[in-house]
């Protein structure tokens, strides 16, 4: 028997509370929507559209919990909660163009499929089908139009991510982009930096993590600039991105740097706003699935975009390096570059120097507020005399001509740029044994992988480089070809095909 067909075309629509026991007004239970094949949907869609348009007021029954109104239709799609990201959308009839802002943002054309391989712990190369999009697809391939980009960030001050945002944003200047850099903090001397070059930068001087009137003034900054897109980076920075873009109707795309699991909230955050913005880019497939996992983003929304070295050292006489640097000529001499942070985990290098001779020289190119404790911890294991803290350098030349090894013992990393650096210089790395490094090595012998968090580990990796040449030369070799292509232009070029793909959509 044909079920009834009510105002919106659906079947049942009409049965009332009577023909369903427990289904009292405004509930429209699953177990009374009839699906409707396509070849059905196309012999009724025009007697569908006509008794719509025909609906004058609001009718008794199922027709009024269902909400059907002449002037306003209220479709809305259902998010499943079974298979995020996919949606299983009441197809009442075909809407027309107005109607289709009302319903959920799609998520943009991607090509999936690209073939990715990694190592794992054992070392053994392993190969899969990648379902994170690494191509994409803009609205129309001739539509070459300048872009007007939003680059949103925490702060501007000396640190990777910063850096990174400024590097980005000369490389869309000079592909002929409209970009603004700016952050939720008060200025700092990236901003400067960004000025001297010519790029437009705001900051919307926060006071702190809880100061609401961020995000009224960060709505005066992009209506103001009226940009096409908003390009955000670190938490913060992606939840009042998402929030503010909701609010005034502006595209957010977000991005993730690292594998965030320190702190908590952070992902708790991310993953609370993640459906409000238009997709989230990150540079590897270690984060991607860190990202999809954690912040319960689709596969189909997360964008790979290769990372790029942002600038290599040049290589000056290492005589001349050690001097400048008041490092002994004759030590083995094992640099860290970057901020001083928990996750980065100085420590333990510290406390594997303390346990080797006096040949050994632990060098650290960075700055922080862990500073103070790490100098302190230094004194406690009697190493200060073996141990430099160079401050920050703007200028990484001497460092890393300097330096005989490079260590990064993090944590947690996205694709660091310290360690990309390093490889490009032509240091042996000495890493620690996760996603991100995994990533990198790809089973090529590129890293020298640590994998486990002790200090003892760390000193036999140091003593192991150390002693042999070949080993330093093989490494050597094979991470300055790995990172050879991962240029800055490169890189623009990919995420502008993202953004272009998110402004289309």
């Amino acid at each position: 028997m044909r079920a009834a067909r009510g105002p919106g075309g659906l079947p049942g629509a009409r049965r009332c509370r009577a023909h369903s026991p427990g289904a009292g007004p405004g509930h429209l239970g699953a177990d009374r929507i009839r699906p409707i094949g396509a070849a059905r949907r196309d012999a009724h869609a025009s007697s569908a559209r006509r008794r719509v348009s025909d609906a004058a007021a609001p009718s008794s029954g199922c027709c009024a919990a269902v909400g059907l109104h002449r002037r306003k239709y209220n479709f809305k799609a259902v998010e499943d909660r079974r298979e995020p990201g996919k949606q299983s959308v009441q197809k009442l009839v075909d809407k027309p163009e107005q109607r289709i802002k009302e319903a959920v943002e799609r998520p943009s054309k991607v090509e999936h499929g690209e073939i990715s391989s990694w190592s794992d712990r054992s070392g053994r190369t392993q190969t899969s089908v990648s379902p994170y999009s690494t191509r994409h697809k803009s609205g129309s391939q001739e539509d070459r139009r300048p872009v007007r980009i939003a680059l949103l960030v925490t702060d501007l001050q000396p640190g990777g991510t910063p850096l990174r945002f400024a590097r980005l944003a000369r490389e869309l200047l000079a592909l002929g982009q409209t970009v603004t850099v700016g952050c939720l903090a008060s200025p700092g001397p990236v901003s400067a930096a960004l000025e001297r070059d010519g790029v437009e930068t705001f900051a919307c001087d926060a006071r702190g993590p809880r100061d609401l009137r961020t995000f009224t003034r960060l709505a005066a900054h992009l209506r103001r600039l009226r940009p096409d897109l908003v390009f955000s980076c670190l938490t913060h920075a992606n939840v009042a991105a998402r929030l503010v873009g909701r609010w005034i109707d502006v595209p957010v795309l977000t991005s993730t740097a690292t594998i965030e699991v320190e702190r908590p909230w952070h992902i708790r955050w991310e993953r609370l706003t993640a459906p409000l913005d238009r997709g989230h880019v990150v540079n590897s497939r270690a984060l991607a699935e860190h990202v999809r996992a954690a912040f319960s983003v689709p596969p189909e929304r997360i964008h790979v975009v290769p990372p790029f070295v942002r600038e290599t050292p040049r290589r000056i006489n290492r005589a001349i390096a050690r001097e400048r640097l008041h490092l002994p000529t004759d030590a083995f001499v094992v640099l860290w570059a970057g901020r001083f942070d928990p996750v980065k985990r100085v420590e333990l290098l510290i406390e594997a120097v303390a346990k080797m001779g006096e040949a050994t020289v632990l060098a650290f190119a960075g700055d922080g507020p862990l500073r103070g404790a790490l100098e302190r911890q230094a004194h406690c294991c009697g190493a200060m005399e073996r141990i430099r803290f160079l401050g920050w350098q703007e200028d990484l030349s001497a460092a890393f001509s300097a330096a005989d090894a490079f260590a990064f013992p993090s944590l947690t990393e996205g694709m660091p740029n310290a360690v990309l650096q390093a490889l490009a210089f032509g240091l042996p790395v000495i890493a620690s044994d996760i996603p991100a490094h995994r990533e990198i090595d790809a089973g090529q012998s590129r890293l020298l992988l640590v994998d486990q968090a002790s200090p003892d580990a760390y000193a036999d990796a140091i003593r192991r480089l150390r002693d042999d040449s070949q080993l330093r030369a093989r490494l050597t070799d094979h991470g300055r070809d790995c990172v050879a292509s991962l240029t800055p232009r490169r890189c623009a070029e990919s995420l502008m095909r993202v953004m272009r793909t998110i402004a289309a959509t």
